[in-house]
């Protein structure tokens, strides 16, 4: 740290003891709990309706790319969960649907 200029050092200091209480940072829509020393993901689809979410009602085409490209993962931290969104995404754009018809429920 002493070869560090002290303009390029941090200014405030973050007291690292079990009393302290760590934030969860958040960096291009991903957060990091400092506490646990870990990523975290949180999902919130304010614009997808509840019954979609709960996989009560199939989404149209349009639904589905809103829900599908809604999720911001820059490093590919959470691909393993939305690439089976994208891939039947990309089915049903095969279909030729329109954008407000459901999407064929063999696709799911």
């Amino acid at each position: 740290m002493k070869s560090l200029p002290p303009d390029l050092r941090a200014k405030n200091l973050v007291e690292l003891s079990e009393e302290a209480e760590l934030s969860t940072e958040r960096v291009l829509g991903l957060l990091w709990d400092a506490e646990n020393d870990c990523f975290v993901f949180k999902t919130n689809y304010p614009k997808v309706k509840e019954e979609i979410l709960k996989a009560e009602k199939v989404p149209t085409k349009r639904e589905m790319a809103s829900l599908v490209m809604s999720v911001y993962d820059p490093l590919g931290l959470v691909v393993h969960f939305t690439i089976k969104g994208r891939i039947i995404f990309q089915e049903a754009w095969t279909t030729k649907s329109d954008w407000d018809e459901e999407i064929p429920a063999e696709l799911f």
